[in-house]
């Protein structure tokens, strides 16, 4: 009997079907990138695929052009987790069938204006034409060695957890969005969070310099979801310390009014382009320098707790998973309301 496929459980047995070989220093689980050494350094590439329908389209606040944007952006921040510098990108378009020339177009002049903001020559790809709108993007990185890399198993534990900046807005702005649709400055926070994310490469090329950090990686599922798989990758677990998770203004102002949390929202999803790190106690003072926000540690043993004041709760299996079948609007309610239900207070 068949299973259905869940995406999430998929490098599991294909490990098993592509183990790593010698000059591979992270395959498949181990990273969120594939990173080879090499005689000249380490060699480090990832790729992302893009929702064709992604939610900035569906709410208008974007045109075709955020697609292009969001194919470099997400997969640049898959480099900021890993610490490695962007070298090239390759980007690949499968058009539904009928699709016009300019709206190729509209794609790839959102993939020139994002891979030129941060220097990285787009030296390839490929284009199709099939039933649906298929976007996705191949990110290289280098790095001198693995020692100015942050590998998302190498986090032991004792050391501090740090986030590269405030979290939840993309999904604290769709919500608000979808509540007050025709409020134009929830519309204007909702297109900069959701259709023009920003990951923060100077910030961990910038950590990478120092070779403090351990582990790390990229905030796609959110907080909980990449805390925790970072943790498996290493075998421990960690604590998240809630009065330390940063969170802008308009989140906490939603978060308000809403009654929740304002650090539920990005802990359970991702979509702001931030990256976490494990770093020994004695670099707090240098990546705090750096502009990082320490929110928690990792410790013995596995699985993720809360602390939020004198309460310390196991952390349930929260964030982004394809095995749900919904909407990222759906998911970003149903996880928003887990946390609601927890009982934490609100401020």
């Amino acid at each position: 009997m068949s299973t259905a496929l869940d995406p999430d459980a998929a490098p599991s047995w294909l490990t098993e079907l592509f183990p790593a070989t010698a000059d591979v220093l992270a395959g498949i689980g181990a990273d969120d990138c594939g990173i080879i050494n090499t005689e000249a350094g380490c060699l480090v590439m990832t790729t992302d695929f893009i929702n064709a329908r992604p939610i900035c389209l569906e709410l208008g606040l974007a045109d075709r052009r955020a697609l292009g944007r969001l194919a470099v952006g997400h997969n640049l921040s898959d480099l900021c987790g890993s610490g490695a510098t962007p070298t090239a990108l390759l980007i690949g378009v499968m058009a539904e069938r009928g699709a016009s020339t300019e709206q190729m177009r509209e794609v790839m002049e959102g993939v020139r204006e994002a891979a030129g903001r941060w220097g990285v020559p787009v030296i390839g790809g490929d284009t199709k034409l099939g039933k649906a709108w298929t976007i996705y993007g191949v990110a290289i990185g280098r790095a001198p060695d693995q020692d100015a890399l942050f590998i998302k198993s190498r986090a032991t534990a004792g050391e501090d957890v740090w986030v590269s900046g405030p979290v939840g807005d993309c999904c604290a702005s769709l919500l608000a969005c979808l509540d007050t649709p025709d409020d134009p400055a929830v519309r204007e926070w909702a297109t900069e969070a959701i259709a023009n994310p920003v990951p923060p490469v100077a910030k961990s090329m910038q950590l990478a310099g120092l070779r403090l950090v351990q582990a790390g990686t990229d905030l796609s599922d959110g907080l909980a979801a990449d805390l925790g798989d970072l943790c498996r990758a290493s075998g421990i677990g960690a604590e998240l310390d809630t009065d330390l998770i940063p969170a802008s203004e308009r989140v906490h102002a939603y978060a308000a009014k809403q009654d929740v949390p304002a650090w539920a929202y990005g802990l359970v999803l991702g979509g702001d382009l931030q990256f976490i790190v494990s770093a020994p106690q004695s670099a707090r003072e240098a990546l705090a320098r750096s502009g990082m926000h320490r929110i928690g540690r990792t410790v013995p043993g596995s699985g993720l707790t809360l602390r939020c004041g004198d309460r310390v709760e196991p952390l349930a299996e929260l964030g982004h998973n394809d095995a749900r079948n919904l909407s990222f609007s759906e998911e970003a309610r149903h996880l928003v309301d887990l946390v609601r239900d927890m009982g934490f207070p609100t401020r």
